[in-house]
Protein backbone atom coordinates (compact mmCIF):
# COMPACT_ATOMS: atom_id res chain seq x y z
CA UNK A 1 0.00 0.00 0.00
CA UNK A 2 1.39 3.50 -1.01
CA UNK A 3 -0.42 6.81 1.11
CA UNK A 4 0.53 9.90 0.52
CA UNK A 5 0.62 12.22 3.50
CA UNK A 6 -2.65 13.46 2.60
CA UNK A 7 -4.13 10.30 2.33
CA UNK A 8 -3.32 9.60 6.06
CA UNK A 9 -6.34 9.77 8.50
CA UNK A 10 -6.52 12.27 10.93
CA UNK A 11 -6.74 10.32 14.36
CA UNK A 12 -4.74 7.41 15.33
CA UNK A 13 -8.18 4.77 15.32
CA UNK A 14 -8.38 5.34 11.60
CA UNK A 15 -4.62 5.07 11.54
CA UNK A 16 -4.92 1.54 13.00
CA UNK A 17 -8.25 0.33 10.77
CA UNK A 18 -6.42 1.41 7.82
CA UNK A 19 -3.41 -1.02 9.16
CA UNK A 20 -5.21 -3.53 10.15
CA UNK A 21 -7.12 -3.85 6.82
CA UNK A 22 -3.60 -3.41 4.95
CA UNK A 23 -2.27 -6.28 6.43
CA UNK A 24 -5.16 -8.35 6.74
CA UNK A 25 -6.76 -9.82 10.27
CA UNK A 26 -4.32 -11.13 12.93
CA UNK A 27 -3.69 -14.55 12.24
CA UNK A 28 -3.78 -17.18 15.09
CA UNK A 29 -0.57 -18.88 15.68
CA UNK A 30 -1.70 -22.41 15.45
CA UNK A 31 -2.87 -21.79 11.80
CA UNK A 32 1.33 -20.52 11.24
CA UNK A 33 2.42 -23.99 11.17
CA UNK A 34 0.57 -26.97 11.01
CA UNK A 35 1.89 -30.33 12.46
CA UNK A 36 4.35 -32.17 10.17
CA UNK A 37 6.12 -28.35 8.75
CA UNK A 38 9.21 -28.63 8.33
CA UNK A 39 11.22 -25.26 10.65
CA UNK A 40 14.31 -23.79 10.71
CA UNK A 41 15.42 -22.08 14.34
CA UNK A 42 16.54 -18.88 14.63
CA UNK A 43 17.08 -15.94 17.30
CA UNK A 44 17.21 -17.53 20.35
CA UNK A 45 19.57 -15.55 22.38
CA UNK A 46 19.88 -17.62 25.40
CA UNK A 47 23.42 -19.93 26.06
CA UNK A 48 21.31 -23.03 25.15
CA UNK A 49 19.10 -21.01 22.65
CA UNK A 50 21.52 -19.96 20.47
CA UNK A 51 22.94 -23.75 20.28
CA UNK A 52 19.53 -24.34 18.60
CA UNK A 53 19.56 -21.47 15.91
CA UNK A 54 19.78 -22.97 12.29
CA UNK A 55 19.10 -26.09 13.27
CA UNK A 56 15.62 -27.86 11.16
CA UNK A 57 12.84 -29.80 12.60
CA UNK A 58 9.44 -30.11 12.17
CA UNK A 59 6.31 -29.27 14.26
CA UNK A 60 4.65 -31.88 16.36
CA UNK A 61 1.81 -29.51 18.17
CA UNK A 62 0.75 -26.46 19.41
CA UNK A 63 0.44 -25.65 22.87
CA UNK A 64 -2.01 -22.78 22.72
CA UNK A 65 -1.75 -22.11 27.04
CA UNK A 66 2.29 -20.92 26.39
CA UNK A 67 1.84 -20.08 23.15
CA UNK A 68 4.52 -22.28 21.74
CA UNK A 69 4.92 -25.32 19.07
CA UNK A 70 6.27 -28.49 19.69
CA UNK A 71 9.07 -28.98 17.57
CA UNK A 72 10.95 -32.31 17.18
CA UNK A 73 14.33 -31.04 16.24
CA UNK A 74 17.53 -33.69 16.04
CA UNK A 75 18.81 -34.33 19.67
CA UNK A 76 14.86 -33.88 21.46
CA UNK A 77 11.98 -32.01 21.31
CA UNK A 78 11.73 -28.11 22.43
CA UNK A 79 9.15 -25.97 22.55
CA UNK A 80 9.59 -22.53 20.98
CA UNK A 81 7.86 -19.09 20.29
CA UNK A 82 5.92 -18.93 16.96
CA UNK A 83 8.68 -15.84 16.17
CA UNK A 84 11.48 -17.92 16.43
CA UNK A 85 10.49 -20.43 13.99
CA UNK A 86 10.21 -20.00 9.90
CA UNK A 87 9.07 -22.74 7.51
CA UNK A 88 12.16 -24.34 5.26
CA UNK A 89 11.76 -23.52 1.38
CA UNK A 90 11.04 -27.30 1.17
CA UNK A 91 8.91 -29.84 3.11
CA UNK A 92 7.79 -32.93 3.29
CA UNK A 93 6.64 -34.69 -0.21
CA UNK A 94 7.95 -32.04 -2.10
CA UNK A 95 9.86 -33.13 -5.24
CA UNK A 96 13.48 -32.02 -5.62
CA UNK A 97 15.69 -32.77 -8.54
CA UNK A 98 19.43 -34.18 -7.43
CA UNK A 99 22.25 -33.33 -10.46
CA UNK A 100 25.96 -33.36 -9.91
CA UNK A 101 26.32 -36.04 -7.70
CA UNK A 102 30.30 -37.24 -8.44
CA UNK A 103 30.25 -40.78 -6.41
CA UNK A 104 29.53 -43.67 -7.45
CA UNK A 105 26.40 -43.83 -5.39
CA UNK A 106 25.52 -40.11 -5.77
CA UNK A 107 25.23 -40.84 -9.74
CA UNK A 108 22.69 -43.08 -9.28
CA UNK A 109 20.61 -40.18 -7.85
CA UNK A 110 21.68 -37.47 -10.38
Amino acid sequence: IYLSRLDLPSNDEELDALLISSIGPERNPEETFAPGTIVQVFGLESETGKALNGQAGFVKAYFQDVGRFEVALPKAPVKLKPDNLQATAIQRFDRVEVSGLASAAGQQMN
